[in-house]
């Protein structure tokens, strides 16, 4: 047994100790201890030691993350899918950690844990299922062999060893780690040429039409599992980079977004994947994170006037019109509100040396270059002559146009040949008169709010401070407020678009950025963070520059401190607006100007604020809306409310009242009905209209209902301990039994033929309740079985934590990161969902083929069952309380524990739409050369531009 060990140099004393550790259990190691710089014949000894190894150790600490020689052996490794072992040795950003390694159980081998616990843990990891590993890494080295030495035939595998490999073969869907795509053209080759060699022996034109066609079959076959394992290598490799590119920095005098080539490098992983029937996690991974900040560009404004430099100043007027000026020409642009179609420009004879509008997009300052006493001319937006002009500004700084050109701010000073500069001043002037009503010390980056009540900049080079302007019209010059106190070596101060609030980069080592209240200077967020550009209304949304170089800008959400959107910007310090809802933010880009809608979501097409009250998910039947229950009122008047929501940014919401009920609810897994329990009534309603369709008496207070799949049965149980099952159409009550344990609360299922499924609690014992899992035939309901859930690996009893739609499947908690599918009517366990991490909440899909499962670090995972794979993982769900997938299982909808309902794409093809209705191209020719060498290219967007002439 062989372990290879990879890390970084300076985690060598701790690797030490690992490898004595091993060593003390007869473990065989293969580690570099001699550092070799990373030549070519070096490389090829580390990976034909990773071929050889049967598992590989990776040390997780921030400099192996870091390392490129670590990084090269774990894409070796994960692409000759060994068994990777994570072992964190120093704490480190999970963020951080490739998907081959976070997707995982990690080993905690850190200072305060306990080594010999660690070592034992790494072990028994190593030799689970040890006589696949064995057979994995044996094949590994002879297909190495094989493939280097041309295919040798003389290499090839036969007899008993060709008998043993395809079984191996067989069962590499349901073993880790997976069959490589070598392996598998290594053995079919093995029985190509077996079966040629028999050919010739028997020889006859019957033999060998039968074997011809064997051989027609198995090629058929071959080329079909070559095709998937090629592109699962493919698109894993293609997601390792869309990962990684994602955290870069634009390079050098490059426009190219990492973002935008992130997606498009995940896209074209889940097409090829979809291609060949495939999906890998990886790849849903790599996409679904790179939409979460990938916003959609929705206009791209070039100049109305020609020649036109790019744009210096953007602000959205009140009524959503965007306009621009550029110092050169000191032209204007102006284009509609929503559509963003031109509506006027003008340029001048000069160019100005700076430029700037007011908060309201009516007004520009023009600062004239060539005039020794600074000129600056004031000119309402679209006209012809200046509104007003000043001729005796000096050496001007800063500028500033209050909403609705009343006033003009002016920061200059002056040079004398004896005294040399002065310690300058600002001047606050009346328009159009150019009456001097205040004058104060020298005011850096100033700007008024957008309704004109307040002015702020900085005073003494970093102290920022705020006046009410009504005060200063009055002649008191004293701040409203001053935050050099809170704010020490401040930046530009930048209000928010509505005005209320006040963004301020202050400090250093580290630089934070605040936000304060203007009336009263309440702090309501800190956080360290790069250059504040703009500020969102309300700040919800601020646009930061990384303080990092390149030309890197993020959108952050204040309230969850997270990226959803970043973008590339073609200078430093791009002019840059929100628009007044805060949903759009224009950016100056080269000669014109890109706006771009910032979605605030990944893969969650829908996100909605359904309310404490809500505790259920519904879709519709056609899958255009997704909703929620939610309860209203109290008592005798309890009832249950339905809202819903267009699956569409911006869908239109609807409610509907459903009456009176108490828990439970069921839903029908088509989505066409729901079954409600009130006051000895339960009533089935069409789910879209909330007609009642019939309704049936029962007695006591009912625990659980069910209807089945297509609404033709329903099932209830009473804390009377009695099952009850009618037929809904006709409307027939079929069979009622009293029962011997009550029904788990919502534990109950009912099939398309009326056979009935429950989970049912035994009496209280030390090792928790036990629970029993009955079925029930139709339509006698006579218990046909009934067997025990059973203990979970910790001794105490087990827990079910869904029913299929149809009863068929349960899911159980087994252990704390666990759970098993058991088919309900047999007993047998179909499939294990590992790395649950102790989800409470699960949910099968409409036709029992996945399961959602939530999962650590607010997540929810879902799983192929039949292949016990994991599909799928969606990311930032905050405690949910309930999973619905949609009826044709193209959604999963989540519901938060504040209330948040989200519905998340689940289908490949999706996710590619999704992504190429955010992008504005196929991947560059040069991107796809680097990563795919001479491979034909395909655009995974057909409807966008292609690099590549006539590319399909």
């Amino acid at each position: 047994m062989s372990i290879f060990i990879s890390y970084s140099r300076k985690d060598s004393d701790f690797v030490h100790r690992l490898h004595r550790g091993l060593l003390s259990h007869d473990r065989a190691t293969w580690v570099d201890w001699e550092g070799i710089p990373p030549t070519a014949d070096w490389m090829q000894q580390i990976e034909a030691a990773i071929d050889a190894a049967e598992a590989v150790a990776f040390v997780l600490s921030p400099d192996s993350l870091a390392s490129e020689v670590c990084r090269r052996e774990l894409d070796h490794a994960d692409a000759q899918n060994k068994r990777l072992i994570p072992v964190v040795w120093r704490q480190t950003d999970a963020a951080q950690v490739p998907p081959a390694l976070a997707r995982l159980n990690w080993i905690f081998c850190r200072d305060d844990d306990d080594f010999e616990t660690a070592l034992q843990t790494l072990l028994l990891a190593v030799d689970t299922d040890l006589d696949w590993l064995q057979a994995h890494t044996r094949l590994l080295v002879r297909a190495v062999e094989w493939q280097a030495k041309g295919r040798d035939a003389s290499l090839a595998l036969r007899g008993g060893d060709l008998k043993a490999a395809e079984q191996w073969l067989t069962l590499g869907p349901r073993k880790t780690p997976q069959p490589t795509e070598l392996q598998t053209r290594y053995i079919l080759d093995s029985r190509r040429q077996a079966t040629n060699r028999r050919l010739l022996l028997l020889g006859g034109t019957g033999v060998s039409l039968v074997a011809i066609a064997i051989l027609g079959t198995l090629f058929h076959f071959q080329r079909q599992e070559s095709a998937r394992q090629e592109a699962n290598a493919v698109a894993r490799r293609l997601a390792s980079a869309s990962e990684r590119v994602r955290e870069q920095q634009p390079a050098p005098g490059s426009t190219s977004s990492p973002v935008e080539v992130s997606v498009q490098l995940a896209a074209e992983a889940v097409r090829r994947l979809a291609a060949v029937g495939g999906r890998a996690l990886e790849a849903d991974l790599a996409i679904r994170r790179a939409l979460a900040i990938m916003p959609q560009r929705v206009a791209r404004l070039d100049p109305v006037v020609e020649p036109a430099e790019r744009f210096d100043d953007i602000v959205f007027g009140a009524g959503g019109q965007l306009i621009a000026a550029s110092r050169f020409l000191s032209a204007t642009g102006v284009w509609e509100a929503g559509s963003y179609q031109p509506a006027g420009g003008r340029q001048r004879a000069v160019s100005a040396s700076a430029v700037a509008l007011s908060a309201d997009g009516q007004f520009l300052a023009t600062v004239d270059p060539g005039h020794v006493e600074g000129a600056i001319d004031v000119w309402r937006i679209g006209a012809a002559a200046p509104l007003a002009s000043l001729r005796d500004a000096g050496s001007v700084q800063g500028v500033a146009i209050a909403p609705g050109g009343t006033h003009l701010l002016v920061s200059s000073s002056r040079y004398d040949a004896r005294s040399g500069w002065d310690q300058g001043l600002t001047r606050l002037v009346e328009l159009p008169g150019r009456r001097e009503t205040a004058r104060l010390p020298s005011v850096l980056w100033p700007s008024f709010s957008r309704d004109g009540a307040y002015l702020a900049g900085l005073v003494g080079g970093d102290q920022p401070v705020i006046w009410a302007m009504a005060r200063l019209q009055q002649g008191q010059l004293a701040p409203m407020l001053s935050l050099a106190a809170a704010a020490p070596l401040a930046r530009a101060p930048l209000f928010s678009s509505d005005g209320t609030l006040l963004a301020i980069h202050f400090g250093e080592n580290p630089a934070k950025v605040g936000i304060w209240t203007v009336k009263d200077g309440k702090m309501l967020w800190e956080v360290r963070r790069e250059f504040p550009l703009a500020v969102g209304p309300g700040a919800r949304h601020l646009a930061l520059r990384d303080d990092d170089g390149g030309h890197a800008l993020r959108i952050v959400d204040s309230g969850s401190d997270r990226d959803v959107a970043r973008f590339t910007s073609e200078s430093d310090f791009p002019a840059l607006a929100f628009s007044p809802d805060g949903r759009d933010v224009a950016i100056a880009s080269g000669k014109g100007i890109d706006v771009w809608r910032i979605l605030g979501r990944g893969s969650d097409v829908a996100r909605r604020s359904a309310g404490g009250q809500a505790f259920a998910l519904v879709f519709s039947v056609g899958e255009t809306r997704f909703g929620v229950l939610g309860r209203s009122g109290t008592g005798s008047s309890a009832g249950v409310m339905a809202e819903t929501w267009e699956l569409v940014d911006g869908g239109v919401s609807a409610q509907l009242d459903l009456g009176p009920a108490a828990s439970p609810v069921a839903g029908s897994a088509d989505g066409k009905s729901l079954a409600l329990a009130s006051a000895g009534q339960v009533r089935v309603i069409d789910a879209s209209s909330g007609k009642t369709r019939c309704s049936f008496a029962f007695e006591g207070a009912m625990k659980a209902l069910a209807l089945s799949p297509d609404a033709r049965y329903l099932a209830g149980a009473s804390d009377r301990e009695t099952l009850q099952l009618w037929q809904v159409e006709p409307q027939k009550l079929l069979a009622t039994i009293a029962l011997a344990e009550p029904v788990v609360d919502n534990r109950l299922a009912v099939a398309s033929d009326g056979q009935v499924v429950g989970v049912t609690r035994g009496s209280a014992s030390r090792i928790g309740v036990p629970l029993t899992v009955r079925v029930w035939s139709s339509p006698s309901l006579s218990e046909i079985a009934a067997r025990r859930v059973g203990a979970e690996r910790s001794g105490l009893a087990g827990s079910v934590c869904a029913i299929s739609a149809d009863g068929r499947l349960v899911a159980i908690n087994t252990a704390d990161t666990a759970v098993t599918v058991r088919e309900s009517s047999t007993g047998r366990d179909i499939g294990t969902v590992d790395e649950a991490r102790g989800g409470r909440q699960c949910a099968f899909s409409a036709d029992g083929r996945y399961l959602a499962v939530t999962g650590s670090e607010d997540t929810v995972r879902v799983w192929e069952i039949a292949a016990q794979t994991e599909v799928a993982r969606l990311e930032q769900v905050v405690t949910p309380t309930s999973l619905q997938f949609s009826p044709g299982g193209r959604y999963l909808a989540t519901l938060e524990q504040d209330g948040t309902a989200r519905a998340w794409l689940l289908r490949p093809d999706d996710l590619l739409a999704e992504a190429c209705s955010r992008l504005t191209g196929n991947i560059a020719a040069s991107d796809w050369e680097r990563y795919l060498g001479k491979a034909p290219y395909v655009p995974a967007c057909p409807g966008l531009p292609s690099p590549v002439p006539g590319a399909s």
